[in-house]
């Protein structure tokens, strides 16, 4: 108001100004020349310049110290004062996005505890003490990356991408046991990081990695329902070109699984069929790869009411998941198949689909398969209409 008397915030940019003053983490001075636009700029479209353009935080006010007049300004003068080996440091570690914890500061950005412990004393980097987290505000942060000559930037994304692509196998080798709820908190800190070293990977065409990096996250976002975000890298995925026959049937199953969460069952259904006919093209039909993708198959094809083509794909699938031992794939199918052999009236085969899927789960303390087997097992008994068994088997899916 002290730049425009009569300035009114309009409700529709309430999130705008939220959204600003994260950006700039409620720095007095960054908002002070963010409000000096006000009477050019919309605060929705101030927000968008400022997340693109540190230059925009900078005014010619005269009463202000010429020290003052730009946040680049304040932060020249910071940089100034750093030695050669805290300039490398720090810049390099404003590849992270999201924060970083001590041991990625050393992989990624070759910076020891001692370096970290200076430039957390100059308030370049703070640390939280109730997680150990080490983070960099957003503007410093694009500021101490655009610092870095190009060769050193790209040696550091490559290490980024690395540190982050072994780190997601390893996870992903976790998610589906006791330790799940520990990887799940792990990818929600990780969040941006791992869209950094996605967007890396895609944006050179590097579709081993990016591929190799999508493995590792996909169950993940199946997990917290991340539908929006898988489908915007998995989109943005098919749209571009060059892969090979076996990355596009990669690719193709997790596009199609992410259509599938979104509803789109009959896109879903092609991109399956598409990904099972290269693999039988590769000669691998009878491959895991294959099995995973009949398995999608089959859920696309419940999704449009095909009920006897599911059964079929499902059954095709866990042939596969046997054959290869591939127990949790087993587990996944066999809640499933109990409802197709319910379905084709073999009541018996049902109950020892069930038996068994209840002994898998157990032996792998998953939880969320637990829940996912636990809600189509009280289907089952709900059709059969034992409503008594039906709702512990509710209540005991509920906490998963």
């Amino acid at each position: 108001t002290r730049r425009r008397p009569d300035f009114a915030l309009m409700d529709r940019e309430r999130e705008a100004l939220a959204r600003l003053c994260a950006l700039v983490d409620g720095m007095p001075l960054a908002l002070e020349l963010a409000a000096a636009w006000v009477e050019t700029l919309s605060v929705t479209e101030i927000a968008t310049e400022v997340q693109r353009d540190l230059g925009l935080l900078q005014s010619d006010l005269a009463d202000l110290p010429e020290r003052h007049r730009s946040l680049r300004a304040v932060w020249d003068a910071t940089w100034e004062r750093l030695d050669a080996a805290e300039q490398e440091a720090f810049a390099r570690l404003c590849v992270f996005r999201g924060g970083f914890n001590r041991t990625a500061a050393e992989s990624i950005a070759g910076v020891t505890l001692g370096k970290l412990g200076r430039l957390t004393g100059r308030f370049l980097v703070s640390m939280s003490r109730s997680t150990g987290r080490y983070r960099i505000h957003e503007l410093l942060r694009q500021y101490g990356w655009r610092m870095l000559d190009s060769t050193a930037a790209e040696e550091t994304h490559r290490r980024h991408f690395d540190y982050f692509a072994r780190s997601a196998e390893a996870q992903e080798a976790r998610m589906h046991g006791p330790e799940q709820a520990d990887v799940l908190r792990h990818f929600d800190v990780e969040v941006d990081n791992y869209d950094l070293a996605l967007e890396w990977s895609l944006s050179r065409r590097a579709w081993g990695d990016f591929l190799h990096l999508l493995d590792g996250i996909h169950w993940y976002w199946r997990i917290r329902s991340r539908i929006t975000l898988a489908n915007s890298w998995t989109e943005r995925a098919m749209a571009l070109t060059g892969r090979s026959p076996e990355e596009e049937a990669r690719l193709l199953l997790h596009a199609g699984h992410f259509v599938w969460m979104r509803g789109s069952f009959e896109l879903a259904r092609d991109r399956q069929l598409a990904s099972l006919a290269i693999w039988r093209q590769l000669r691998r039909g009878d491959s895991l790869d294959a099995a995973i993708v009949a398995e999608h198959l089959a859920m696309a094809l419940d999704g449009l009411g095909d009920a006897t083509a599911a059964a079929r794909a499902r059954a095709e699938a866990l042939t596969g998941f046997r054959a290869h031992g591939a127990t949790w794939w087993t587990a996944f199918n066999l809640s499933k198949s109990a409802i197709d052999h319910l379905d084709a009236g073999d009541r018996p085969a049902s109950i020892a689909a069930a038996n068994e899927h209840v002994q898998l789960v157990a032996q792998l303390g998953d939880l969320w398969l637990f829940g996912l087997g636990r809600t189509h097992l009280a289907g089952i008994a709900w059709r059969a209409a034992n409503y008594a068994r039906a709702r512990p088997l509710s209540e005991e899916a509920l906490p998963a």
